[in-house]
């Protein structure tokens, strides 16, 4: 009896060995599944925090384009008015010759391009001269660009530029 005893103590410990061992196998599985699991949303996690500073950047550059782009035509269109004044009377005339010269220079000063002498660039060293520009010195020298020569390889180039910003931005 007592053998019959000790070799079901021997068959209920075999039988615990197995299963504490098919446990381990699945403690083991699913440790590992977690693990993937956790690095798959720490990388989406990752992509999502760069996709919303790229759209940050984008949002940021388009309100300083528009705001500029803005800024500009209210300039010119106040320019435009006072070199009406010509039907107005002499003494109002007088009073805004100096406003006409500050906001002429107000709006030199806001479309004035940000690479000294751009205008003489050829179009290889005005491609060099765009790579450390932010986005608003980007867009003034898209409008001088395309008002001006419209080269292709410079206006591409400016295009990339604002795009670099964005990916640069997300990474």
């Amino acid at each position: 009896m007592r053998d019959k005893f000790i070799n079901q103590i021997k068959s209920l410990q075999e039988q615990l060995e197995g299963e504490r061992e098919k446990l381990n196998q699945r403690i083991s599985s699913e440790r590992t599944r977690l693990v993937e699991e956790r690095e798959r949303l720490t990388g989406e996690g990752e992509r999502l925090v760069a996709t919303a500073r790229q759209q940050a950047r984008r949002v940021r550059g388009e309100s300083q384009e528009k705001f500029w782009t803005a800024e500009t035509s209210a300039l010119g269109q106040a320019l435009d008015l006072l070199a009406r004044t010509d039907e107005l009377p002499e003494t109002v005339q007088k009073a805004t010759e100096p406003l006409e010269g500050l906001v002429r220079q107000r709006l030199e000063d806001i479309t004035a391009s940000p690479v000294e002498d751009y205008a003489v660039l050829n179009a290889k060293d005005a491609v060099k001269s765009l790579r450390e520009l932010g986005w608003l010195d980007l867009v003034k020298l898209r409008r001088i660009e395309s008002e001006g020569k419209s080269r292709k390889t410079v206006l591409s180039a400016i295009e990339t530029g604002l795009q670099r910003q964005l990916v640069a931005t997300a990474a």
